[in-house]
């Protein structure tokens, strides 16, 4: 809030006294046409308003909630668990203030004053306002005084009424927006909860149908694999679970058994035999990956060959290009 900032040296410097005398010279000056300085004259009387104040620093407070959540959701390397954890942290601060309007109207009092200070120094003509008008009060008769149904903001201060139709009014439709914004957000926190309490690697390794139970199409979200993809997905192996998901990828690559290996060792007799002695090693590794994962391999099509060999220059694709 402003009145937690900069002493009384920093505060001169502020923008909002340059723009207030600026608009009172252009709309008093000969040098400007009349319409400009009918339209200076205009934004002159709502920029000193005290109502313009009290709105201004009802955002403030807004912002310096909401600042920060912004911020970081406009990051490249989003951490999905912080983020999260910062939207909760935001709307719960936001429910705390939702009825703190007093902090608020002293705010803005202080901020009139100071300002008004500033600028009569220069314009002595020039009106701050200092606190919001009053309306015209409306009589209401003795035999409707005790009744219920009559408006509570007759007779109420200008200060009450701004609070309850402006203030009130802004701080529900802004949690309400983020409650919304987020709401579509629960299958992520699903999932990061059961990152939290469900990956259990002995019950994953006990399970003889987790091939049954986890498939592409319905997945269990407590298997090894699973909460490794979880990790990955939403990026928080990037600072929350660093270390579970370098140990989650070992465990998933290194084979349990040497089975694996063996097979890897006789596909690699039959690839370098005597005749293919000569085979350097990047070709040789790549004909060996594609024999241990010919199942990825043959999900690949040709189309797919033919534009990959395209990008590697021009005369290829001008060659295989149609």
């Amino acid at each position: 809030m402003w009145t937690n900032e900069g002493k009384n040296e920093e505060r001169k410097k502020l923008t909002y006294v340059s723009i207030v005398l600026a608009l009172y010279e252009i709309s008093f000056s000969n040098s400007f046409a009349a319409g400009v300085r009918s339209t200076a004259r205009s934004l002159l009387n709502r920029l000193t308003s005290y109502e313009t104040t009290l709105t201004a620093m009802m955002f403030l407070q807004i912002f310096k909630f909401t600042t920060a959540l912004s911020d970081y959701l406009q990051t490249s390397s989003l951490d999905y668990i912080q983020a999260w954890r910062k939207i909760e942290v935001t709307i719960k601060s936001l429910k705390e203030n939702q009825r703190e309007f007093s902090s608020i109207s002293a705010a803005a009092k202080e901020f009139s004053i100071f300002t008004s200070e500033v600028i009569w120094k220069h314009e002595t003509e020039i009106d701050i306002g200092l606190e919001l008008p009053q309306k015209r009060r409306i009589n209401i008769p003795r035999r409707f005084e005790d009744n219920p149904n009559i408006d509570p903001e007759i007779g109420a201060s200008p200060e009450k009424i701004y609070e309850i139709k402006t203030f009130s009014v802004v701080m529900d439709t802004t949690i309400a927006c983020l409650e919304n914004r987020f709401s579509g957000s629960n299958d992520i926190k699903y999932k990061i909860n059961t990152v939290q309490d469900k990956s259990d690697f002995e019950d994953y390794m006990q399970n003889e149908n987790i091939e049954e139970k986890c498939t592409n199409i319905r997945k269990c979200n407590s298997c090894l694999l699973c909460v490794t993809n979880i990790i990955y997905e939403f990026n928080m192996y990037s600072l929350e679970y660093k270390e579970l998901f370098d140990v989650y990828k070992f465990l998933l690559t290194i084979p349990l058994t040497q089975t694996t290996c063996e097979r890897s060792f006789s596909k690699l007799k039959l690839i370098k035999t005597r005749l293919r002695s000569t085979l350097t090693q990047p070709n040789l590794e790549s004909i060996f990956i594609m024999n241990c994962e010919r199942e990825i391999v043959d999900e690949i099509t040709n189309d797919e060959i033919i534009d990959s060999m395209c990008e590697k220059s021009l005369e290829m694709f001008r060659l295989l290009k149609i």
